[in-house]
């Protein structure tokens, strides 16, 4: 199923600005936080599916959650040819990510105006309500939030 577009336009690509919070390796749950508004190269998404991602072979339970336009990241087919020079590929990080027993997360309320559905997400990823998000946190999930 393609991608959902709003009003015929296509998503912008996603940018993020990172606060990441060191933890040590005792068992513990890591939640990166990904809030995109516009149109910057992928680097800073990269990064943060690396921190997740470290997070994920270190055997931490780890979780991105995608909001406002980063839920597109979810997509099928959105993120397969984002790429910054130097870096991995998006998708391929993403993959790695969920091989590694992490999870993507939708924020619920960021897909439901932007019309995707379960249908249109990757492998991996679901979407969640903000009861999901509180429910983590309050059991002590770590945060990385990129916003």
């Amino acid at each position: 199923m393609a991608n959902p577009a709003p009003r015929g336009l296509a998503p912008p690509p996603a940018t993020v600005v990172m606060m990441p919070v060191m933890a040590s390796m005792r068992r513990m749950r890591v939640l990166a936080l990904l809030s995109v508004t516009n149109t910057l190269p992928a680097l800073s998404e990269l990064t943060m599916l690396g921190y997740a991602n470290v997070a994920a072979v270190a055997g931490q339970e780890a979780y991105v959650l995608l909001t406002v336009e980063g839920a597109w990241l979810a997509t099928k087919g959105y993120a397969d040819d984002m790429h910054f020079p130097g870096m991995p590929a998006l998708r391929g990080l993403m993959d790695e990510f969920v091989d590694n027993g992490g999870t993507i997360w939708a924020c619920g309320a960021c897909t439901k105006p932007r019309d995707i559905t379960e249908d249109h997400l990757i492998y991996g990823a679901s979407i969640i309500g903000a009861a999901k998000v509180v429910e983590e946190i309050a059991a002590g999930a770590q945060n990385i939030t990129f916003a």
